[in-house]
C-alpha cells in the first residue's frame, strides 16, 4: 500500500506523510515525531509499511540558494541513505509547503502543520514525477 514516505525535516520536529505510488494517495502522519527520534521512527515505518522511497523536502531561498538548514538536511539525507540502503532517498523543493498547508488546515498544532507540509512535499513529488 504505502511505499513512499515524505519528510518535512525540522531541527525539533519532523513532519511525516505516507504515499501510495499506485493510487497517488497521500496522507499526513498523525503523530508528533521529534527529530531526536526520527531514525527510530523511520526504521519502524520502513519495516512496517515496506517503504521503498523516502522523499525529503529540500529548503532553498527564493533565489534557489542553500540555507543553514539546507546543510543540516544534507547531513540528515546522508545518514538516511547509509541507514536505509534499500530505500531510494530523494529530495524535492519544499518552498511554499508551509503556506500551502496553512491554507488547507488553518491554524493548528505545530506538528500537524509539519505533517501536512510533509504531505505537500509528497504531493509535489507525485505531481512532478508521476504526472498526477
Amino acid at each position: 500500500m504505502f511505499d513512499y514516505i515524505g519528510i518535512d525535516w525540522g531541527e525539533k520536529i519532523c513532519g511525516l506523510s505516507f504515499g501510495d505510488s499506485e493510487t497517488k494517495l497521500v496522507i499526513p502522519g498523525s503523530e508528533k515525531t521529534e527529530t531526536k527520534i526520527i531514525f527510530e521512527k523511520l526504521e519502524y515505518e520502513v519495516n512496517t509499511r515496506k517503504i521503498a522511497h523516502i522523499v525529503v523536502g529540500f529548503p532553498l531561498t527564493f533565489y534557489g540558494n542553500k540555507t543553514r538548514v539546507t546543510i543540516l538536511i544534507e547531513v540528515f539525507i546522508a545518514k538516511t541513505q547509509f541507514l536505509f540502503p534499500d530505500c531510494d532517498v530523494v529530495t524535492i523543493d519544499e518552498r511554499g509547503t508551509t503556506k500551502d498547508s496553512q491554507i488547507k488546515i488553518g491554524k493548528t498544532l505545530k506538528y500537524q502543520l509539519d505533517n501536512q507540509s510533509a504531505a505537500e512535499i509528497l504531493i509535489r513529488y507525485f505531481e512532478k514525477y508521476f504526472k498526477v
